[in-house]
């Protein structure tokens, strides 16, 4: 069934790109986490490429699984568009917000300072009442574990229990690469 679906992907985007008349697609990986399906992903590519068609991409990851291996497997792809990786705040906020361990908040860091010189990445600091306090604190331990990548600080309100609406998507990029 899995296989069956990514085989209808790959004809569905090859007959839309030749509607249109293009040769290239252009992917957004989204939703839940596409790293959980980094193989799906090179079946895609690859299917489209034998189709004929160019690929660009982007990615909105949560990180934890941006390894360098991965990161290596994306560059040889060539999928080297951007990665957005939202941080919630300190490990503490973060694994609060994210329900997980404070040990994922570590290895998305880790994951970033081995992946920023491989792969194209921003950071997105999500500033909720939870964290409004973080960003600054935030941006500091970015830059003490030599984390140079754009930053871009998104204000967030709960409009629903664990569910959060983008108010403003720019407050401002705090740093440039």
């Amino acid at each position: 069934m899995y296989y069956k679906k990514i085989i209808q992907t790959i004809k569905f985007i090859t007959e839309q790109c030749n509607k249109v008349g293009s040769d290239t697609a252009y992917i957004k990986w989204f939703g839940g986490e596409p790293l959980l399906h980094i193989e799906a992903i090179e079946t895609i590519v690859n299917g489209l490429r034998a189709n004929g068609l160019k690929i660009r991409s982007s990615m909105f990851s949560n990180g934890t699984l941006l390894t360098k291996e991965v990161a290596l497997k994306l560059k040889e792809l060539d999928l080297t568009g951007s990665i957005t990786i939202p941080i919630d705040g300190l490990a503490d906020t973060y694994s609060n917000i994210r329900h997980c361990s404070k040990q994922q908040f570590t290895t998305l860091i880790e994951n970033i300072k081995a992946t920023q010189d491989i792969l194209k990445l921003y950071i997105h600091i999500n500033v909720s009442e939870q964290s409004k306090d973080e960003a600054l604190p935030l941006l500091k331990l970015l830059h003490d574990s030599d984390i140079h990548v754009p930053v871009e600080i998104v204000q967030i309100h709960n409009f629903e229990k664990n569910r959060f609406q983008v108010c403003e998507s720019e407050i401002g990029v705090i740093t440039d690469a």
